[in-house]
């Protein structure tokens, strides 16, 4: 056979895709989220996912991309107005195309077709966007769709689906819904709210000395500060790590920000 020249390869694939607008979190991704790929942002009820997802889309609109976004159980204005809190101008609202279960032809069949208008598409949720919960057969072919639609037009799409046991933290065998949710995403990430709950869960897992804990005790003791939130990284196709980000949310403006100083 024929001897491989590797002398002028990089070990690192070129970042195709959009940042998330978070140093830390694209640091984790090798970049942010790439294209021709979907991601799913995943966790119980109640932990921050719509606002971590609309952070995303303000971030999104600020770079001057092109964003869709269904909504299944917020109206318009509630979401306009979010956008307006996060600074979004109306000149960037004008990037942004919302959809509900109230938008004309909006169905579940053919919102990957939808996906090819923007550079990110974002679906907020799945289980507001399927009629039945357990027609797991419905979501196969809806997550296929999407996969082929990002694959094709070589963009993004952000997929919120919910963990089905609040008893633990979230995890990719958790995702509700069919298997192929999971399998098919290029990133998983979970956005759970970092409290004694969450803490007590995760010692009962990996105790005190795991590097996560470690660092954070490590930034108190610098800066006095404590995370409220924790995006892990459940599955990364691009580079294979699974690492924690704290985050802070900033109560007063609503926001999430980088815990560690860049």
């Amino acid at each position: 056979g024929k001897k491989l020249d590797l002398s002028n390869v990089s070990s690192e694939l070129e970042f195709s895709g959009v940042s998330s607008g978070f140093s830390q979190i694209d640091n984790a991704l090798a970049g942010g989220f790439w294209n021709q790929t979907f991601s799913i942002i995943t966790s119980t009820a109640g932990q921050g996912k719509t606002t971590f997802c609309q952070q995303l889309i303000s971030n999104y609109l600020a770079q001057g991309l092109s964003v869709g976004y269904y909504q299944g159980d917020l109206t318009e204005d509630v979401v306009i107005s979010n956008f307006n809190a996060l600074g979004v101008t109306q000149e960037q609202i004008n990037n942004l195309d919302f959809f509900s279960n109230c938008t004309k032809n909006l169905s579940h069949k053919n919102i990957a077709d939808l996906t090819a208008n923007y550079d990110v598409f974002v679906i907020d949720n799945l289980s507001s966007l399927l009629p039945e919960k357990s027609d797991y057969e419905a979501q196969k072919t809806f997550v296929n769709k999407i996969s082929d639609a990002v694959e094709q037009n070589g963009n993004h799409v952000h997929l919120v689906a919910h963990q089905t046991k609040s008893a633990e933290l979230s995890s990719l065998p958790n995702i509700e819904g069919c298997g192929e949710i999971g399998r098919k995403a290029g990133i998983v990430l979970s956005v759970e709210r970092f409290n004694k709950v969450y803490l007590d869960k995760f010692l009962q897992l990996y105790g005190r000395e795991d590097e996560f804990i470690i660092d954070l005790s490590n930034e108190k003791r610098k800066s006095g500060a404590n995370p409220n939130t924790v995006i892990s990284v459940l599955k990364n196709q691009i580079r294979g790590d699974l690492p924690r980000i704290p985050m802070k949310f900033n109560e007063n403006e609503k926001k999430f920000e980088n815990y560690f100083q860049d």
